[in-house]
């Protein structure tokens, strides 16, 4: 198995969208840019919307691209996240069916970070102080991989391909329960005699590794923070791009110097390690 692709967004939601843009045309016209113009033949495709996941995963389909199937519900309990993530299941199964070979169902994405239940909070921004203090003691490992369990489980009723999850460096997750490991694994100069070596662990299983996440922001330095840095975006007009309707008509604006990449833009699985 060997994989290139890039993350694509048809929709995440924080209070408001990620891509209030977003239309079918333009989601077939950056899939094919994702295709021919970055030379990919995978994607990974996420957003809360399972319809808008659905459509977008079959337009990258039809074009020869396996899909990574990766519904994203974040800020919610774990009973309504995974009702969500068996209802996405059943959708994904039905374009397995046309397609198979071509489908990996991804049954979340950090969600020690992203869903309520793991550690105290009920935010992301409330969960990260609580997200340090359960890596250094692991309290965090037994509810993630009873959520885990329980998730797998639910997806496989459903969906009968392969079936990953898209991990946190830090969440010692139990890997037994999924056919492919994903990890996002962010490289930045700090770390970089470190970043080969964090993998070894998961190599040493003999299950296929994959990337599902890395790369750099879109700011001068990034190569020093990752993911952590601040993107090069008016924070006003940021918020103002993703409202619903009236978004579209107010682009995003630089702020400061432009930014410097020294890597892929965004977050991309890489080719399996």
């Amino acid at each position: 198995m060997r994989g290139k692709g890039v993350v694509y967004d048809a929709g995440c939601v924080t209070g408001v969208t990620w891509r209030p843009d977003y239309t079918p045309s333009l989601a077939r016209r950056e899939l094919e840019v994702i295709k021919a113009g970055l030379h990919c033949n995978a994607v990974r495709i996420r957003a809360r919307d399972t319809r808008r996941l659905t459509a977008a995963a079959e337009t990258a389909l039809r074009q020869g691209l396996e899909v990574w199937f990766s519904p994203e519900l974040w800020d919610k309990s774990p009973d309504t996240t995974l009702r969500h993530l068996a209802r996405s299941a059943a959708a994904a199964e039905e374009l397995r069916a046309r397609w198979p070979g071509q489908l990996v169902f991804c049954a979340g994405n950090e969600l020690t970070l992203f869903m309520r239940g793991i550690v105290k909070g009920r935010t992301r921004s409330r969960r990260i102080p609580a997200i340090r203090e359960a890596v250094r003691s692991g309290a965090g490992s037994r509810p993630l991989n009873a959520f885990l369990a329980r998730a797998s489980a639910a997806v496989r009723e459903e969906f009968h391909g392969p079936v990953s999850y898209a991990s946190l460096p830090f969440e010692q997750v139990d890997w037994d329960m999924f056919d492919i490991i994903g990890v996002n694994h962010y490289w930045r100069e700090p770390v970089k005699d470190r970043y080969l070596q964090t993998l070894e662990p998961l190599l040493s299983s003999g299950k296929p590794v994959v990337i599902t996440e890395f790369g750099f922001t879109t700011c001068t330095g990034a190569d020093q923070t990752g993911p952590m840095a601040p993107d090069n975006i008016d924070p006003v007009t940021a918020v103002l791009h993703m409202l619903p309707l009236t978004g579209r008509l107010v682009p995003a604006a630089r702020q400061g110097r432009p930014g410097t990449q020294r890597g892929p833009a965004g977050r991309l699985p890489a080719a399996p390690a």
